[in-house]
């Protein structure tokens, strides 16, 4: 039985939990704007390096997890890059 305690997660079962108990401070930090690029440099000091489509999605995922909206700035900016991408 210790052996099965002893046992760490997968990384990304790891990036996940560790994402979804920083998100609250990650969605106050996007409401004031603080830049995603800052924001993922922050979090890799802090030993949680993501790719901004990584970040994207787990951001989204949390999201709808909890059953809450995108904050605005974030979604905005989303839709508009994909405007931009799909109309190349």
């Amino acid at each position: 039985m210790s052996a099965l305690q002893g046992l760490k997660p997968r990384r990304q079962a790891a990036t996940e939990e560790l994402f979804g108990e920083l998100y609250p401070s990650i969605i106050e930090a996007l409401q004031r704007r603080v830049s995603k690029k800052n924001l993922m440099s922050t979090l890799a000091e802090c030993g949680l390096r993501l790719s901004p489509t990584r970040f994207n999605k787990l951001l989204t995922d949390e999201a709808k997890r909890r059953g809450e909206n995108m904050p605005q700035s974030t979604a905005s900016r989303n839709k508009a890059s994909s405007l931009i991408v799909s109309s190349a």
